[in-house]
């Protein structure tokens, strides 16, 4: 801003060296964590280690509330890597079922990506267009009628109650990742996919689980 005012000619600090960057280990969803987390939206509480009592009390708080759109928002992007924001925006204009195919328009770095989807993901849809009348999100507020702002509160609530704990919802865009990796993505398409423009930041979302590193080792013993 000093620079374009004319308040000075060069940058002060240009030669400064930034901060390192430490990638710490990003936390992934595990199955037995998802399936807990799907029981609690289903109102099914029989994974509880609870007394009868504690029980009641349990379905008498929370029977009556919908977690339907927090268990499909969090299927949603863990089948296809999608940001919160991306899905609490999208559209039934962007749904195209009969090429199992979205279109995320609302992405972080301004660029339109087409996302794939897989049977787990079209089920959800298909569920949801049912009962969609004249909403125009995928995902509408009750209240507003419109998109939701924020799901914060519930999905922080349903992850304590499901016991996935230190859990954001970031995280499950790394848990795609990570998921997909295992499942031997090449990076070059999980970059596609998660709509980087930079194939480095996509390897931040790769960890390589142990197995696999054993494996890499092992497959050097014939040589």
């Amino acid at each position: 801003m000093a620079i374009d005012n004319k308040k000075t000619k060069e940058n002060p600090v240009s030669k400064i060296e930034k901060l390192k960057i430490t990638n710490k280990l990003e936390r992934h969803m595990t199955t037995e964590e998802q399936e807990r987390f799907i029981k609690f939206c289903n109102h099914d509480y029989s994974y509880m280690n609870v007394s009868k009592a504690e029980l009641e009390k349990i379905k008498n708080r929370f029977n009556n509330i919908s977690y339907d759109h927090v268990r499909d928002i969090v299927l949603i992007s863990l089948n296809t890597g999608m940001r919160r924001n991306e899905v609490l925006n999208l559209t039934w204009d962007c749904v195209d079922l009969s090429s199992n195919l979205l279109c995320a328009l609302n992405t972080k770095n301004g660029l339109k990506n087409d996302i794939p989807i897989n049977q787990t993901v079209k089920e959800i849809l298909k569920r949801r267009y049912i009962d969609k009348g004249d909403n125009i999100f995928v995902f509408t507020n009750p209240e507003t009628k419109n998109s939701y702002d924020n799901i914060h509160r519930a999905f922080k609530t349903v992850c304590k109650m499901a016991d996935v704990k230190n859990f954001r919802f970031h995280d499950t865009r790394h848990t795609f990742a990570s998921r997909a990796i295992d499942k031997n993505v090449p990076v070059p398409v999980l970059q596609s996919i998660l709509n980087h423009k930079n194939i480095k930041t996509t390897m931040r979302y790769v960890h390589n689980t142990f197995e696999q590193k054993l494996n890499a080792v092992n497959s050097l013993d014939n040589y």
